[in-house]
């Protein structure tokens, strides 16, 4: 589970896998942060950090990033990966209402206690 900071919010969370293991995908209103089971924090981005968000294939996404002139890509598995990626590309556009946050968890995604 990751600490957030003073003022930071959970937005949504969905679990995902990719070559670093399985884990969840925080979606918070200043970005995003991937832990891995047992591995702890494997990528943290703010919103305006994304250049892009990808479904890739059925049940695959990718974000896309920039550090300085590089680009860079984390894939990730998922089964409701449509779902995924509108809520990633809302987060990138624009802040999440986390008022409303809250009443549209998926079934698949789990609550923080």
């Amino acid at each position: 589970m990751i600490g957030l900071s003073r003022g930071q919010r959970l937005a949504w969370n969905f679990k995902v896998g990719n070559k670093a293991g399985f884990g969840t995908l925080y979606v918070l209103d200043s970005g995003i942060v991937f832990e891995a089971s047992g591995k702890g924090t494997c990528l943290e981005l703010g919103h305006d950090e994304m250049s892009r968000v990808k479904e890739t294939k059925k049940e695959k996404f990718s974000i896309s990033w920039y550090e300085g002139e590089v680009q860079h890509h984390a894939s990730f598995k998922a089964k409701n990966t449509k779902e995924i990626v509108e809520k990633l590309t809302t987060a990138k556009n624009k802040k999440p209402n986390l008022a409303e946050a809250p009443s549209i968890r998926s079934s698949t995604e789990k609550s923080l206690p």
